[in-house]
C-alpha cells in the first residue's frame, strides 16, 4: 500500500533485507494496481493479486439544510503528492459566475513547510476556498454530510480511503488516474 518513493526509501535503508529469493515463499497482495506495479518494479512479478481493504458501511444522510452552493472537498494531509495545488489551479480555471455557486474545502493537516505555505497563499486569493485543517473522525463524518463532490487529484495514491468513503457516502467522486481507486471506477458511471 505504498508509493514508489516509499519503496525506494525502504530499499535504501534496508537493502540487506530486500532479497528477491527471500520473498519467494510469501504470498503478497496489493490493495490496487498502483502499489502492485510499484512493488513489481523492484521485485518483478512478485505480486500478481489484489486484496482491497474494506471499511464499515456507515452511510450518512445528507444535510437537510437549504443551500445554494455546491461543496467540493479535497481531503488528506497537505503535501505535494496529494496535489492540492492542482485542485486550486482547476478552481482558478472556472469562470467567476460558475465559481460563485461553489465552495471548495481543503481538509487535512497543513503544516508550515514550503508547500503548505504555497497552498495557503494560493487559497487566500480565492474567496470560495476554505481551509479546514485536520479534523477528528467525528468531525470529518459531520463534514461529509455537506460535501457534494470528493476530489482526489493525487499524483500517486495506492488506494485512498477518502475515495472509498466518498463512494460509501454516495458522493460524486473525481480522481486522477494515478490513484488505485481507478481500478474500481467505471468512468462516467460510478465516478470520474
Amino acid at each position: 500500500h505504498e508509493s514508489k518513493t516509499m519503496f525506494e526509501n525502504i530499499l535504501y535503508q534496508f537493502s540487506e533485507c530486500a532479497k528477491y529469493d527471500a520473498l519467494s515463499n510469501i504470498n503478497i497482495f496489493a490493495v490496487s494496481s498502483i502499489p502492485r506495479n510499484n512493488f513489481n518494479f523492484f521485485f518483478p512479478e512478485r505480486i500478481k493479486n489484489l486484496l482491497a481493504y474494506g471499511i464499515p458501511d456507515r452511510r450518512i444522510q445528507d444535510s437537510q439544510r437549504n443551500r445554494d452552493k455546491m461543496i467540493f472537498a479535497i481531503i488528506g494531509i497537505v503535501n505535494p503528492r496529494k496535489a492540492q495545488d492542482i485542485f486550486i489551479h482547476a478552481i482558478n480555471l472556472l469562470e467567476d459566475d460558475v465559481r460563485e455557486n461553489m465552495i471548495f474545502r481543503i481538509i487535512g493537516s497543513i503544516g508550515t513547510d514550503d508547500y503548505s505555505n504555497y497552498i495557503k497563499e494560493l487559497s487566500s486569493k480565492v474567496s470560495a476556498i476554505q481551509i479546514l485543517g485536520e479534523l477528528t473522525r467525528h468531525e470529518i463524518n459531520d463534514v461529509y454530510k455537506d460535501i457534494d463532490v470528493v476530489v482526489c487529484p493525487s499524483l500517486e495514491d495506492p488506494l485512498p480511503i477518502v475515495m472509498t468513503e466518498g463512494m460509501m457516502y454516495g458522493k460524486i467522486c473525481i480522481t486522477s488516474d494515478a490513484n488505485g481507486t481507478v481500478d474500481y471506477i467505471e468512468d462516467g458511471k460510478n465516478g470520474f
